[in-house]
């Protein structure tokens, strides 16, 4: 196994980089949120997506009619 692995890095190092490079993603996603809980670091909260409307009557702007 090991001679294979030897012999991937020399004739065809990109399949041996792609999986480092995998395997490096999935350790990331696995320690990312314990890492986070050590250095306190606590998730933002979303903004709203949507404007909460007034509980009151409208008042239609006046003035801006099309004169006739």
């Amino acid at each position: 196994m090991f001679a294979t692995l030897r012999r991937l890095t020399i004739e065809k190092p990109y399949i041996i980089a792609g999986t480092a490079i995998g395997f490096f993603g999935i350790g990331v996603l696995a320690a990312r949120d314990p890492i986070r809980r050590v250095f306190g670091i606590v998730d933002v909260v979303p903004p709203p997506m949507t404007y909460p409307m007034p509980q009151r009557a409208r008042n239609p702007p006046a003035g801006y009619e099309d004169d006739e």
